[in-house]
């Protein structure tokens, strides 16, 4: 038989032939130029026939069957024979083989061709042609005449009609429902023609679905299951170049990495073009020759070509986006995979048998060629591990097991002799992977001899090539030993693996010294994020319970020494790496001793990375998963950074407001948990449904899903999901311990993790504060605060990038002592201590800032800075914030030793703003007894009452329209006992008398002076013009009050009732203390009494009221009781006309009985005799006023009545 030479096979499929001779089975080849037929033990070709002689290839019986039949011509004659095969993927293999129908011997079909127009992905439409072939429908570009692309069948989902779209209809399309919109007038009959090719030459029926779409619905779904945000939001992106067919030049793009997907974009619109889901990656090829090449191969058979300058940090954050999206089968190489050594598709596992054949085919390669036996191998078998290696109840088959080791030892003989190329050893690493992936393979690394020896001189001699590619598989290859890829593992024998694998430091300082070598150059992105795998498998939670507590320290410190390599890593391009930066630096922070730990957050300071990454945490603001992604990891570096660490506090304390500091030390929860943006899901979408409706699922992702449901026990810490490592995501699950089956084995035992340091901060609190604007009285923040922190924050960080760029022979450290943050904006605002002083005064006492922080030390700065500050308007603000101050934490400071000299300013001062700020002070201070005695010590009841005179002068008070007969004076009748007023000239000639207004006129004009001594009768005396209250306040004053006269007399005569109440007129017993409480004394006084009863004259009922209550209190046992209606109270208390007379009532019904104004025998029995009101109030209602309660007799006197007992109404008032 004449075997095409030149013919390459391009799709095998394992199939079975049926002949006369019975069953068996072949490989069936669809080449370039012929269909072959291989025997798959040895690979031989048992069949060959040119598309020429082929007639025909078409699906036997109606319906989703496995059988198929190709009809050939024998010979030169007219003949022709038929042959029957079955296999499994008879769609895809008709497909294949459809492909080259032009060129058969019968039949030429070409297909009937249709003018479309093609909704672009732009949003335009683009005028196509599409041909309705056996296989599928071609898009073909009408200029040119080159098929764009080919819809097969066998990936068509369905069609959907498009309303509201003239001719419009979809193509459901990929296994996700991918929609693509035509638009044609001959739409019935594409569809027609194309539902019959696909029954008849491809043996699967399509169907039109029943509910037609709205265009807008088109809009919404066009990316089928994955239209949703989560699975187009980019969570890296890198600028491409596409290198296609279709374009004569590459095309400018966006490549993106969401959660699920790779998606491609166009840079002017940021317009989607292609979306593919991470799950149908299969390999991702590095170009050897051009750094900036590569591809991406797909499961599905597209293979997409890009070029980018920073190729190796994009594939870096691919590598780690599809495994962590739970795709455990991709695999970096040099070499593109050669789809014709695989036997079967690349969307589903091999059969057991191609399995098997290809392991044995290392062991004795058919054609004597080692290295095309790999490359075979590493084409059959997933990356993820061989598949079959257990039966089907849990054990191993003795046989398979054999085989695994068989082909172990096969790789490893061959030590990577010098003979093989890049390409072959990288191969040679990634079989020795599949093999440890798998549960035999993992096993055999302690169990077979040799292996571990053998496999470290391979890795060494490889680690020496310096080829980027091989150092990453070979790397890839130990992660796999380090920790198990496989289901159903067994902790016990990940220790021991792992124990081997460290054992040697030689070997460790080997891939240390390759870490940082490619981190100092910034290349190698791959070998980087192969190696932070590595370490994270050894170092960090929760994998390192399994690593041997000694090797554990050795190689925390070993990676520690090199701390500066590690901080580098967090400018790196790829998220993924920066990512696993942060789990490496987490467990040395978290679990390497003291020193360690602090020679690491030394090293945040001086290689100025807590700044920048405190500017990440705190300035990302943003929906861009990127962008959040990367926000959490930085909030995470700078919780561990500064935990127990003062210096960095101490940063903190020069950068950010205390108050805003305060919240670190808080226990509230943040209000609504900031959504937190690493949705955590369920371990992985893991991908039952992923490969559309029609496909087998996967047995691995059988697997996956019910591994991801039991998730693993072991994993018990999950970060945020951001810290998670993709192995995390994978649903890998470990062995259920059935009550120690084996009891001979000893239990396993974990390495005990030492949480040295923990972040104990609300680091949560702090930035959900943080971001919000506030205004009190410890904390001011808002836009422009915080832009000018991160204005400074960007300069500092810009300043030490150019000095590190041109000091860059020598180690630069940022020089972090002297950092600090000024805060212009806030440089008006007074501050004292922690407080501004503006705010608070504005508080409102009710807030919840209410707790003043440090109490005492900050009343004595606000004091310390009243007692120096010169300026009246400094001074009040600072007695207001005293007075605030004191109101709130009067019990922590306790009493306050300078109340005397407070006293002793408010009889000096001559502003009215002072006067005022001072009262509202000592209004405070009273709160606290001992300072009452002071004020009292200081003669400041008298000053205090002396200022209650001044609320006659209120002229602007509302009137009590009076119910009364009382004739009234008008206002322009002057009384002539208005002149009250004399004082003495310079050579004490007393003149006068003067009335206010006249004294007034002589201040203006000169004639008296504030040392101008002056007399009115009642006056003890003649004094200076300044300690007269009435004259000081009217003429000398200076400054706008706070308060109107009468709220300063209420203010007054609260303070006056609080003292009274501190010092009852009897004791616990009932009994009279004598002598009286001394406050009662003084204001029983006669420089004072009169002063307080005859506010009752301004008829202002608040004044009227507490003036009742004061009298009250004072007159309680007051020996001077008898005596007291000399005062004229009661006439002032009955012309009274206001409603609230409660207070009134009970002055009234304790005092009316026991006024001496008769001698004892006259008053006689009678009632009314007795009471110093019978000749004022009807006798009823003095009767009243004796026999009942006081709130009865305020009913009765503002009633109306006529009846026997009481006549009494109005104008009786």
């Amino acid at each position: 038989m004449n075997v095409i030479r030149e013919n390459r096979d391009l799709a095998c499929f394992y199939t079975t032939k049926h002949s006369w001779r019975g069953k068996y089975k072949r490989v069936f080849s669809v080449g370039t130029h012929a269909i072959t037929t291989y025997n798959p033990n040895t690979l031989e070709v048992t069949n060959q026939w040119p598309y020429g002689d082929i007639c025909s290839i078409s699906p036997v019986g109606k319906g989703q069957g496995t059988e198929f039949s190709l009809t050939f011509r024998k010979g030169s004659g007219k003949k022709s024979e038929t042959l029957k095969f079955s296999t499994e993927h008879r769609t895809e293999l008709l497909t294949e083989a459809l492909r080259f129908r032009t060129d058969f011997s019968e039949g030429k079909i070409t297909g009937r061709r249709y003018n479309c127009y093609k909704h672009h992905w732009s949003d335009t439409r683009k005028s196509v042609v599409l041909e309705v072939t056996p296989g599928g429908i071609d898009q073909i570009d009408p200029a040119t005449n080159k098929v764009l692309c080919s819809y097969d069948y066998r990936n068509i989902e369905g069609f959907v009609d498009i309303t509201g779209y003239q001719g419009g209809f979809c193509i459901l399309y990929g296994g996700f429902s991918r929609l693509h919109l035509f638009a044609s007038e001959q739409r019935e009959e594409i569809i027609k023609s194309a539902i019959e090719h696909a029954g008849n030459f491809i043996g699967i029926s399509l169907r039109i679905r029943k509910e037609s779409l709205e265009f807008e619905q088109y809009l919404n779904l066009r990316f089928g299951k994955y239209s949703n945000d989560e699975s187009v939001t980019s969570l890296a992106e890198f600028v491409v170049q596409k290198i296609t067919p279709r374009h004569l030049e590459p095309v400018k793009r966006v490549l993106a990495l969401t959660e699920a997907c790779l998606v491609e974009r166009d840079p002017a619109t940021y317009n989607i073009a292609t979306l593919k889901p991470l799950g149908e990656v299969f390999a991702i090829v590095c170009d050897c020759e051009n750094p900036q090449l590569f591809t991406i191969e797909f499961i599905k058979g597209q293979i997409r070509k890009y070029s980018s300058t920073e190729r190796d940090s994009l594939l870096a954050s691919l590598l780690d986006g599809v495994r962590a999206s739970g795709n455990r089968d991709v695999c970096v190489k040099m070499t593109s995979t050669h789809k014709g050594q695989r036997w079967g598709l690349l969307s589903m596992p091999v059969d057991e048998e191609v399995e098997s054949l290809h392991l044995r085919f290392l062991a004795a390669p058919p054609n004597g060629n080692f290295a095309d036996a790999v490359f075979r191998f590493n084409a059959n078998i997933s990356y993820s591990g061989v598949l079959h290696a257990v039966t089907q109840d849990g054990l191993f088959s003795e046989n398979k097991e054999k085989l695994i080791n068989n082909a172990i030892t096969a790789l490893l003989s061959q030590e990577g002799d010098v003979a093989a190329s890049n390409a072959e050893l990288e191969s040679q690493f990634q079989a020795v992977r599949r093999l440890v992936a798998s549960k035999a393979g993992f096993l055999a690394f302690t169990q077979l001899p040799k292996f571990r020896e053998r496999l470290g001189v391979k890795v060494v001699k490889a680690l020496k090539r310096n080829n980027d590619g091989v150092t990453h598989a070979s790397i890839d290859m130990l992660c796999a030993l380090m920790c198990p890829m496989h289901d159903d593992y067994d902790l016990r024998q990940e220790q021991l693996n792992k124990a081997s694998l460290l054992s040697s430091k030689k070997f460790l300082e080997n891939l240390l010294e390759k870490f940082n070598s490619h981190v100092d150059h910034g290349t190698g992105a791959l070998v980087i994020s192969s190696l932070l795998d590595f370490l994270t498998f050894a170092l960090c939670a929760p994998y390192s319970e399994t690593t041997e507590g000694q090797q554990f320290d050795m190689l925390l410190e070993m990676v520690a020494s090199n701390g500066r390599t590690l901080f580098k890593l967090f400018q790196h391009p790829s998220m993924a790496i920066v990512k696993g930066a942060g789990l490496v630096m987490k467990a040395i922070i978290e679990e390497g001793d003291k020193e360690i730990a602090t020679k690491m957050q030394d090293l945040a300071l001086s290689e100025g990375a807590l700044p920048r990454h405190l500017h990440t945490a705190m300035f990302t603001i943003s929906t861009d998963q990127r962008m959040l992604t990367n926000r959490q990891l930085s909030r995470h570096l700078v919780g561990l950074w500064t935990a127990e660490n003062k210096t960095a506090m101490n940063l903190l304390k020069r950068i950010l407001p205390p108050g805003l500091l305060a919240y670190l030390d808080s226990a509230d929860p943040v209000p609504e948990k900031d959504a937190d943006r690493m949705h955590v899901r369920d371990n992985l979408k893991i991908a039952t449904d992923q490969y559309g409706k029609f496909n087998k699922v996967p047995e691995w992702q059988r697997l996956a899903g019910k591994a991801a449901k039991e998730v693993e026990k072991f994993a018990k810490e999950k970060v945020d999901l951001v810290l998670m490592h993709w192995r995390d995501r994978m649903g890998i699950a470990q062995k259920e311990d059935r009550n120690n089956m084996n009891i001979i084995q000893k239990p396993v035992i974990l390495r005990k993790r030492r949480q040295r340091i923990k972040i104990e901060a609300n680091w949560d609190l702090f930035y959900y504060r943080f971001l919000q604007d506030h205004a009190r009285s410890n904390l001011i923040w808002n836009f422009k605060t915080r832009e000018e922190l991160r204005d400074t924050l960007e300069s500092e960080m810009r300043a030490f990038n150019i000095d590190r760029e041109l000091g860059s022979a020598n180690v630069i450290s940022w020089n972090h002592q002297e950092f600090e943050v000024k805060y212009e904006c806030l440089s008006e605002e007074i501050k004292i201590g922690d407080y501004y002083l503006r705010l608070l005064l504005e508080e409102d006492e009710t807030e919840e800032s209410g707790a003043i922080k440090k109490s005492y030390e900050f009343f004595n700065e606000l004091y310390h800075r009243f007692l120096l500050t010169p300026k009246v308007n400094m001074k009040c603000l600072c007695l207001q914030a005293l007075a605030i101050v004191y109101g709130r934490c009067h019990e922590e400071i306790g009493p306050f030793s300078d109340t005397k000299y407070i006293v002793g300013m408010l009889e000096r001062c001559t502003d009215r703003l002072e006067r005022d700020r001072l009262i509202l002070f000592l209004n405070k201070l009273i709160l606290n007894k001992k300072n009452v005695k002071d004020l009292m010590d200081s003669n400041g009841i008298r000053i205090l009452v002396d200022l209650l005179t001044l609320a006659h002068l209120h002229t602007s008070r509302a009137t009590v329209p009076l119910q009364s007969n009382v004739i009234e004076a008008a206002p322009d009748m002057k009384r002539e006992s208005e002149k009250e007023w004399y004082f003495g000239n310079a050579d004490k000639e007393r003149s006068g008398p003067y009335s206010f207004q006249e004294m007034q006129e002589l201040w203006n004009s000169g004639k008296l002076t504030s040392k101008t001594r002056c007399w009115a009768q009642g006056m003890d005396g003649w004094r200076p013009l300044q300690v007269i209250p009435q004259l000081k306040w009217c003429l000398l004053a200076s400054g706008q009050a706070v308060l109107n006269e009468t709220d300063l007399a209420t203010l007054v005569l609260n303070m006056l009732i609080t003292m009274c109440g501190y010092f009852p007129s009897r004791d616990q017993d009932n009994a009279i203390i004598r002598p009286l409480p001394r406050v009662k004394r003084l204001l029983s006084d006669s420089t004072c009494l009169p002063h307080i009863t005859q506010l009752l004259l301004t008829f202002d009922p608040i004044l009227v009221e507490k003036v009742a209550i004061l009298l009250f209190h004072v007159m309680q046992d007051n020996p001077q009781l008898p005596r007291f209606y000399l005062s004229g109270v009661f006439f002032f208390i009955m012309m009274y006309t206001g409603s609230n007379v409660l207070p009134i009532a009970r002055f009234l019904k304790y005092t009316h009985t026991k006024q001496a104004f008769k001698s004892e025998e006259t008053k006689g029995q009678d009632i009314v005799q007795r009471s110093i009101l019978g000749h004022i109030l009807p006798e009823a209602m003095v009767c009243y006023l004796e026999n009942y309660e006081p709130e009865k007799f305020s009913e009765i006197f503002l009633g109306e009545f006529d009846t026997p007992e009481a006549i009494w109404s109005n104008e009786m008032r």
